[in-house]
Order: C-alpha cells, then sequence, then structure tokens
C-alpha cells in the first residue's frame, strides 16, 4: 500500500519535472532563433507566436505567461549608430525564477526532514518502550 502511494507520487513529480524540462527547452529553442543583429519588435512578437503554436501542457502556459509579462518591460533604445535596440526595464529573474514559474521542488524540499523527524520520533518511542520493560531491582536488570 505505502510503496504504491509513493510509485504514484514518485510518478507525479517526475511528470512534473518533465514537463517543466520540456517546456524550458522549447522556450529555449525559441530564444535561440533570434538573430544575433538583435531582438525588434517584430522578433519578440515572432518568439511569442513560437511558443503559443508550442504550447503543451501547465509549465509551457505558465512560461509564456511569464514572457508576456516580461516582454511588456521591454522599451525600444535608439543605439548611437542609428539601429533600435529592446532593452530591459526589469531584470528577466524577476519574472524567470523557478519559484514564480512553479518549477521549484517546494513541498518536496521538505520530506527528506519530515522522514528523519519521523524516523527518530519512532527510535526515541521504541527506546522509551525497550526501558519500561526492563526490572531496575538492586542486584541485576533483568528484561521482561
Amino acid at each position: 500500500m505505502l510503496g504504491r502511494r509513493f510509485g504514484i507520487a514518485m510518478f507525479w513529480l517526475l511528470a512534473r519535472v518533465s514537463g517543466a524540462l520540456s517546456s524550458i527547452r522549447r522556450f529555449e529553442r525559441a530564444m535561440n532563433a533570434v538573430p544575433e543583429s538583435g531582438a525588434t519588435g517584430e522578433a519578440l512578437e515572432s518568439i511569442t507566436a513560437q511558443l503559443k503554436r508550442e504550447v503543451r501542457g501547465r509549465s509551457s502556459r505558465v512560461l509564456i505567461s511569464a514572457w508576456e509579462e516580461y516582454r511588456d518591460t521591454l522599451v525600444a533604445h535608439r543605439e548611437p549608430d542609428g539601429s533600435t535596440a529592446m532593452r530591459n526595464a526589469l531584470r528577466p529573474s524577476l519574472f524567470f525564477n523557478p519559484e514564480e514559474l512553479g518549477f521549484a521542488p517546494g513541498f518536496w524540499r521538505a520530506v527528506p526532514g519530515l522522514f528523519v523527524t519521523v524516523g527518530l520520533f519512532l527510535t526515541f518511542l521504541g527506546l522509551i518502550a525497550a526501558l519500561n520493560t526492563m526490572d531496575f531491582s538492586a542486584d541485576h536488570v533483568e528484561a521482561h
């Protein structure tokens, strides 16, 4: 029974992690498709369109939402050579961090500590139970 639940929990975690990784890889491919000459307004729209075409699951929707919020902070800036470049008004880390995207371990980070806590608690209960069954008479110590 416990093994089945553990298996289900691990399968769920693996599916969630693999979904997040595939979403990140699709996002990375879309970003790498932008030419080195710089990101223009048209290039940003093509990235958004490509991301929306490849939407698969909750992780992709969250990543697209973060991209759209970040894209709204980009400002066109005229360079000294006459070209126009997009500059960011806010740092990308405000939008693309694991906690905000829901890609961080969250509750799973605390699970090993919970197992250690329960193990220590049960160990001390066992020691107390063993001490209660012992006979501490004056001449000898004997277990019942």
